[in-house]
């Protein structure tokens, strides 16, 4: 059986910190073509820095591309939001967001609309202070019925992660 498309999408998003963009600076000697060409060119690179060319931390901050280190302690903070990718009204919709962990199942999110317009949308940021460590999931879902015919849906995200303990430093004096 061939995979259906989703009809309502789920976008998750951590919050956290961003970083520096940091690039690879790539030198040659100035009375060199070579040199002058990579010089032009490392002064139109978007990371680096306008008065330091060959330092390689910029001036541009970046986003993590993935749910990155968590340790035990933090907040884990989340964007999740919840859209109608489809010309056609959904009905009945249920949204959960659910945070997994060794011991328990988290309810952070859970709302019940009774219809939604196409791209429309339903946005929440989610917290929770991480207290086990381990392997987590967090579990977005959204059940849903389209059609005349009453057909019934469900849109699934999972994304999984390990909570680390985070390592003190000790000082020698």
């Amino acid at each position: 059986m061939a995979a259906e498309k989703q009809l309502l999408g789920i976008k998750v998003m951590r919050i956290t910190k961003p970083s520096l963009m940091t690039s690879v600076p790539v030198m040659g000697e100035p009375w060199d073509m070579l040199g002058k060409l990579l010089e032009e060119e490392s002064s139109k690179d978007v990371c680096s820095t306008r008065n330091l060319p060959f330092f390689s931390v910029g001036e541009t901050l970046t986003l993590p591309q993935n749910f990155g280190t968590i340790f035990l302690g933090e907040t884990f903070s989340s964007f999740v939001s919840f859209l109608n990718e489809n010309q056609e009204i959904l009905r009945d919709v249920v949204m959960k967001v659910e945070l997994i962990t060794p011991a328990n199942r988290v309810s952070l999110f859970d709302k019940n609309i009774p219809h939604m317009d196409p791209e429309a949308y339903e946005d929440k940021l989610v917290n929770y202070e991480v207290k086990e460590l381990g392997d987590h999931s967090l579990n977005c879902t959204a059940a849903y019925t389209v059609g005349a015919n009453g057909l019934e849906l469900v849109s699934r995200k999972i994304f999984k992660f390990c909570v680390c303990l985070l390592r003190k430093l000790l000082h020698l004096l």
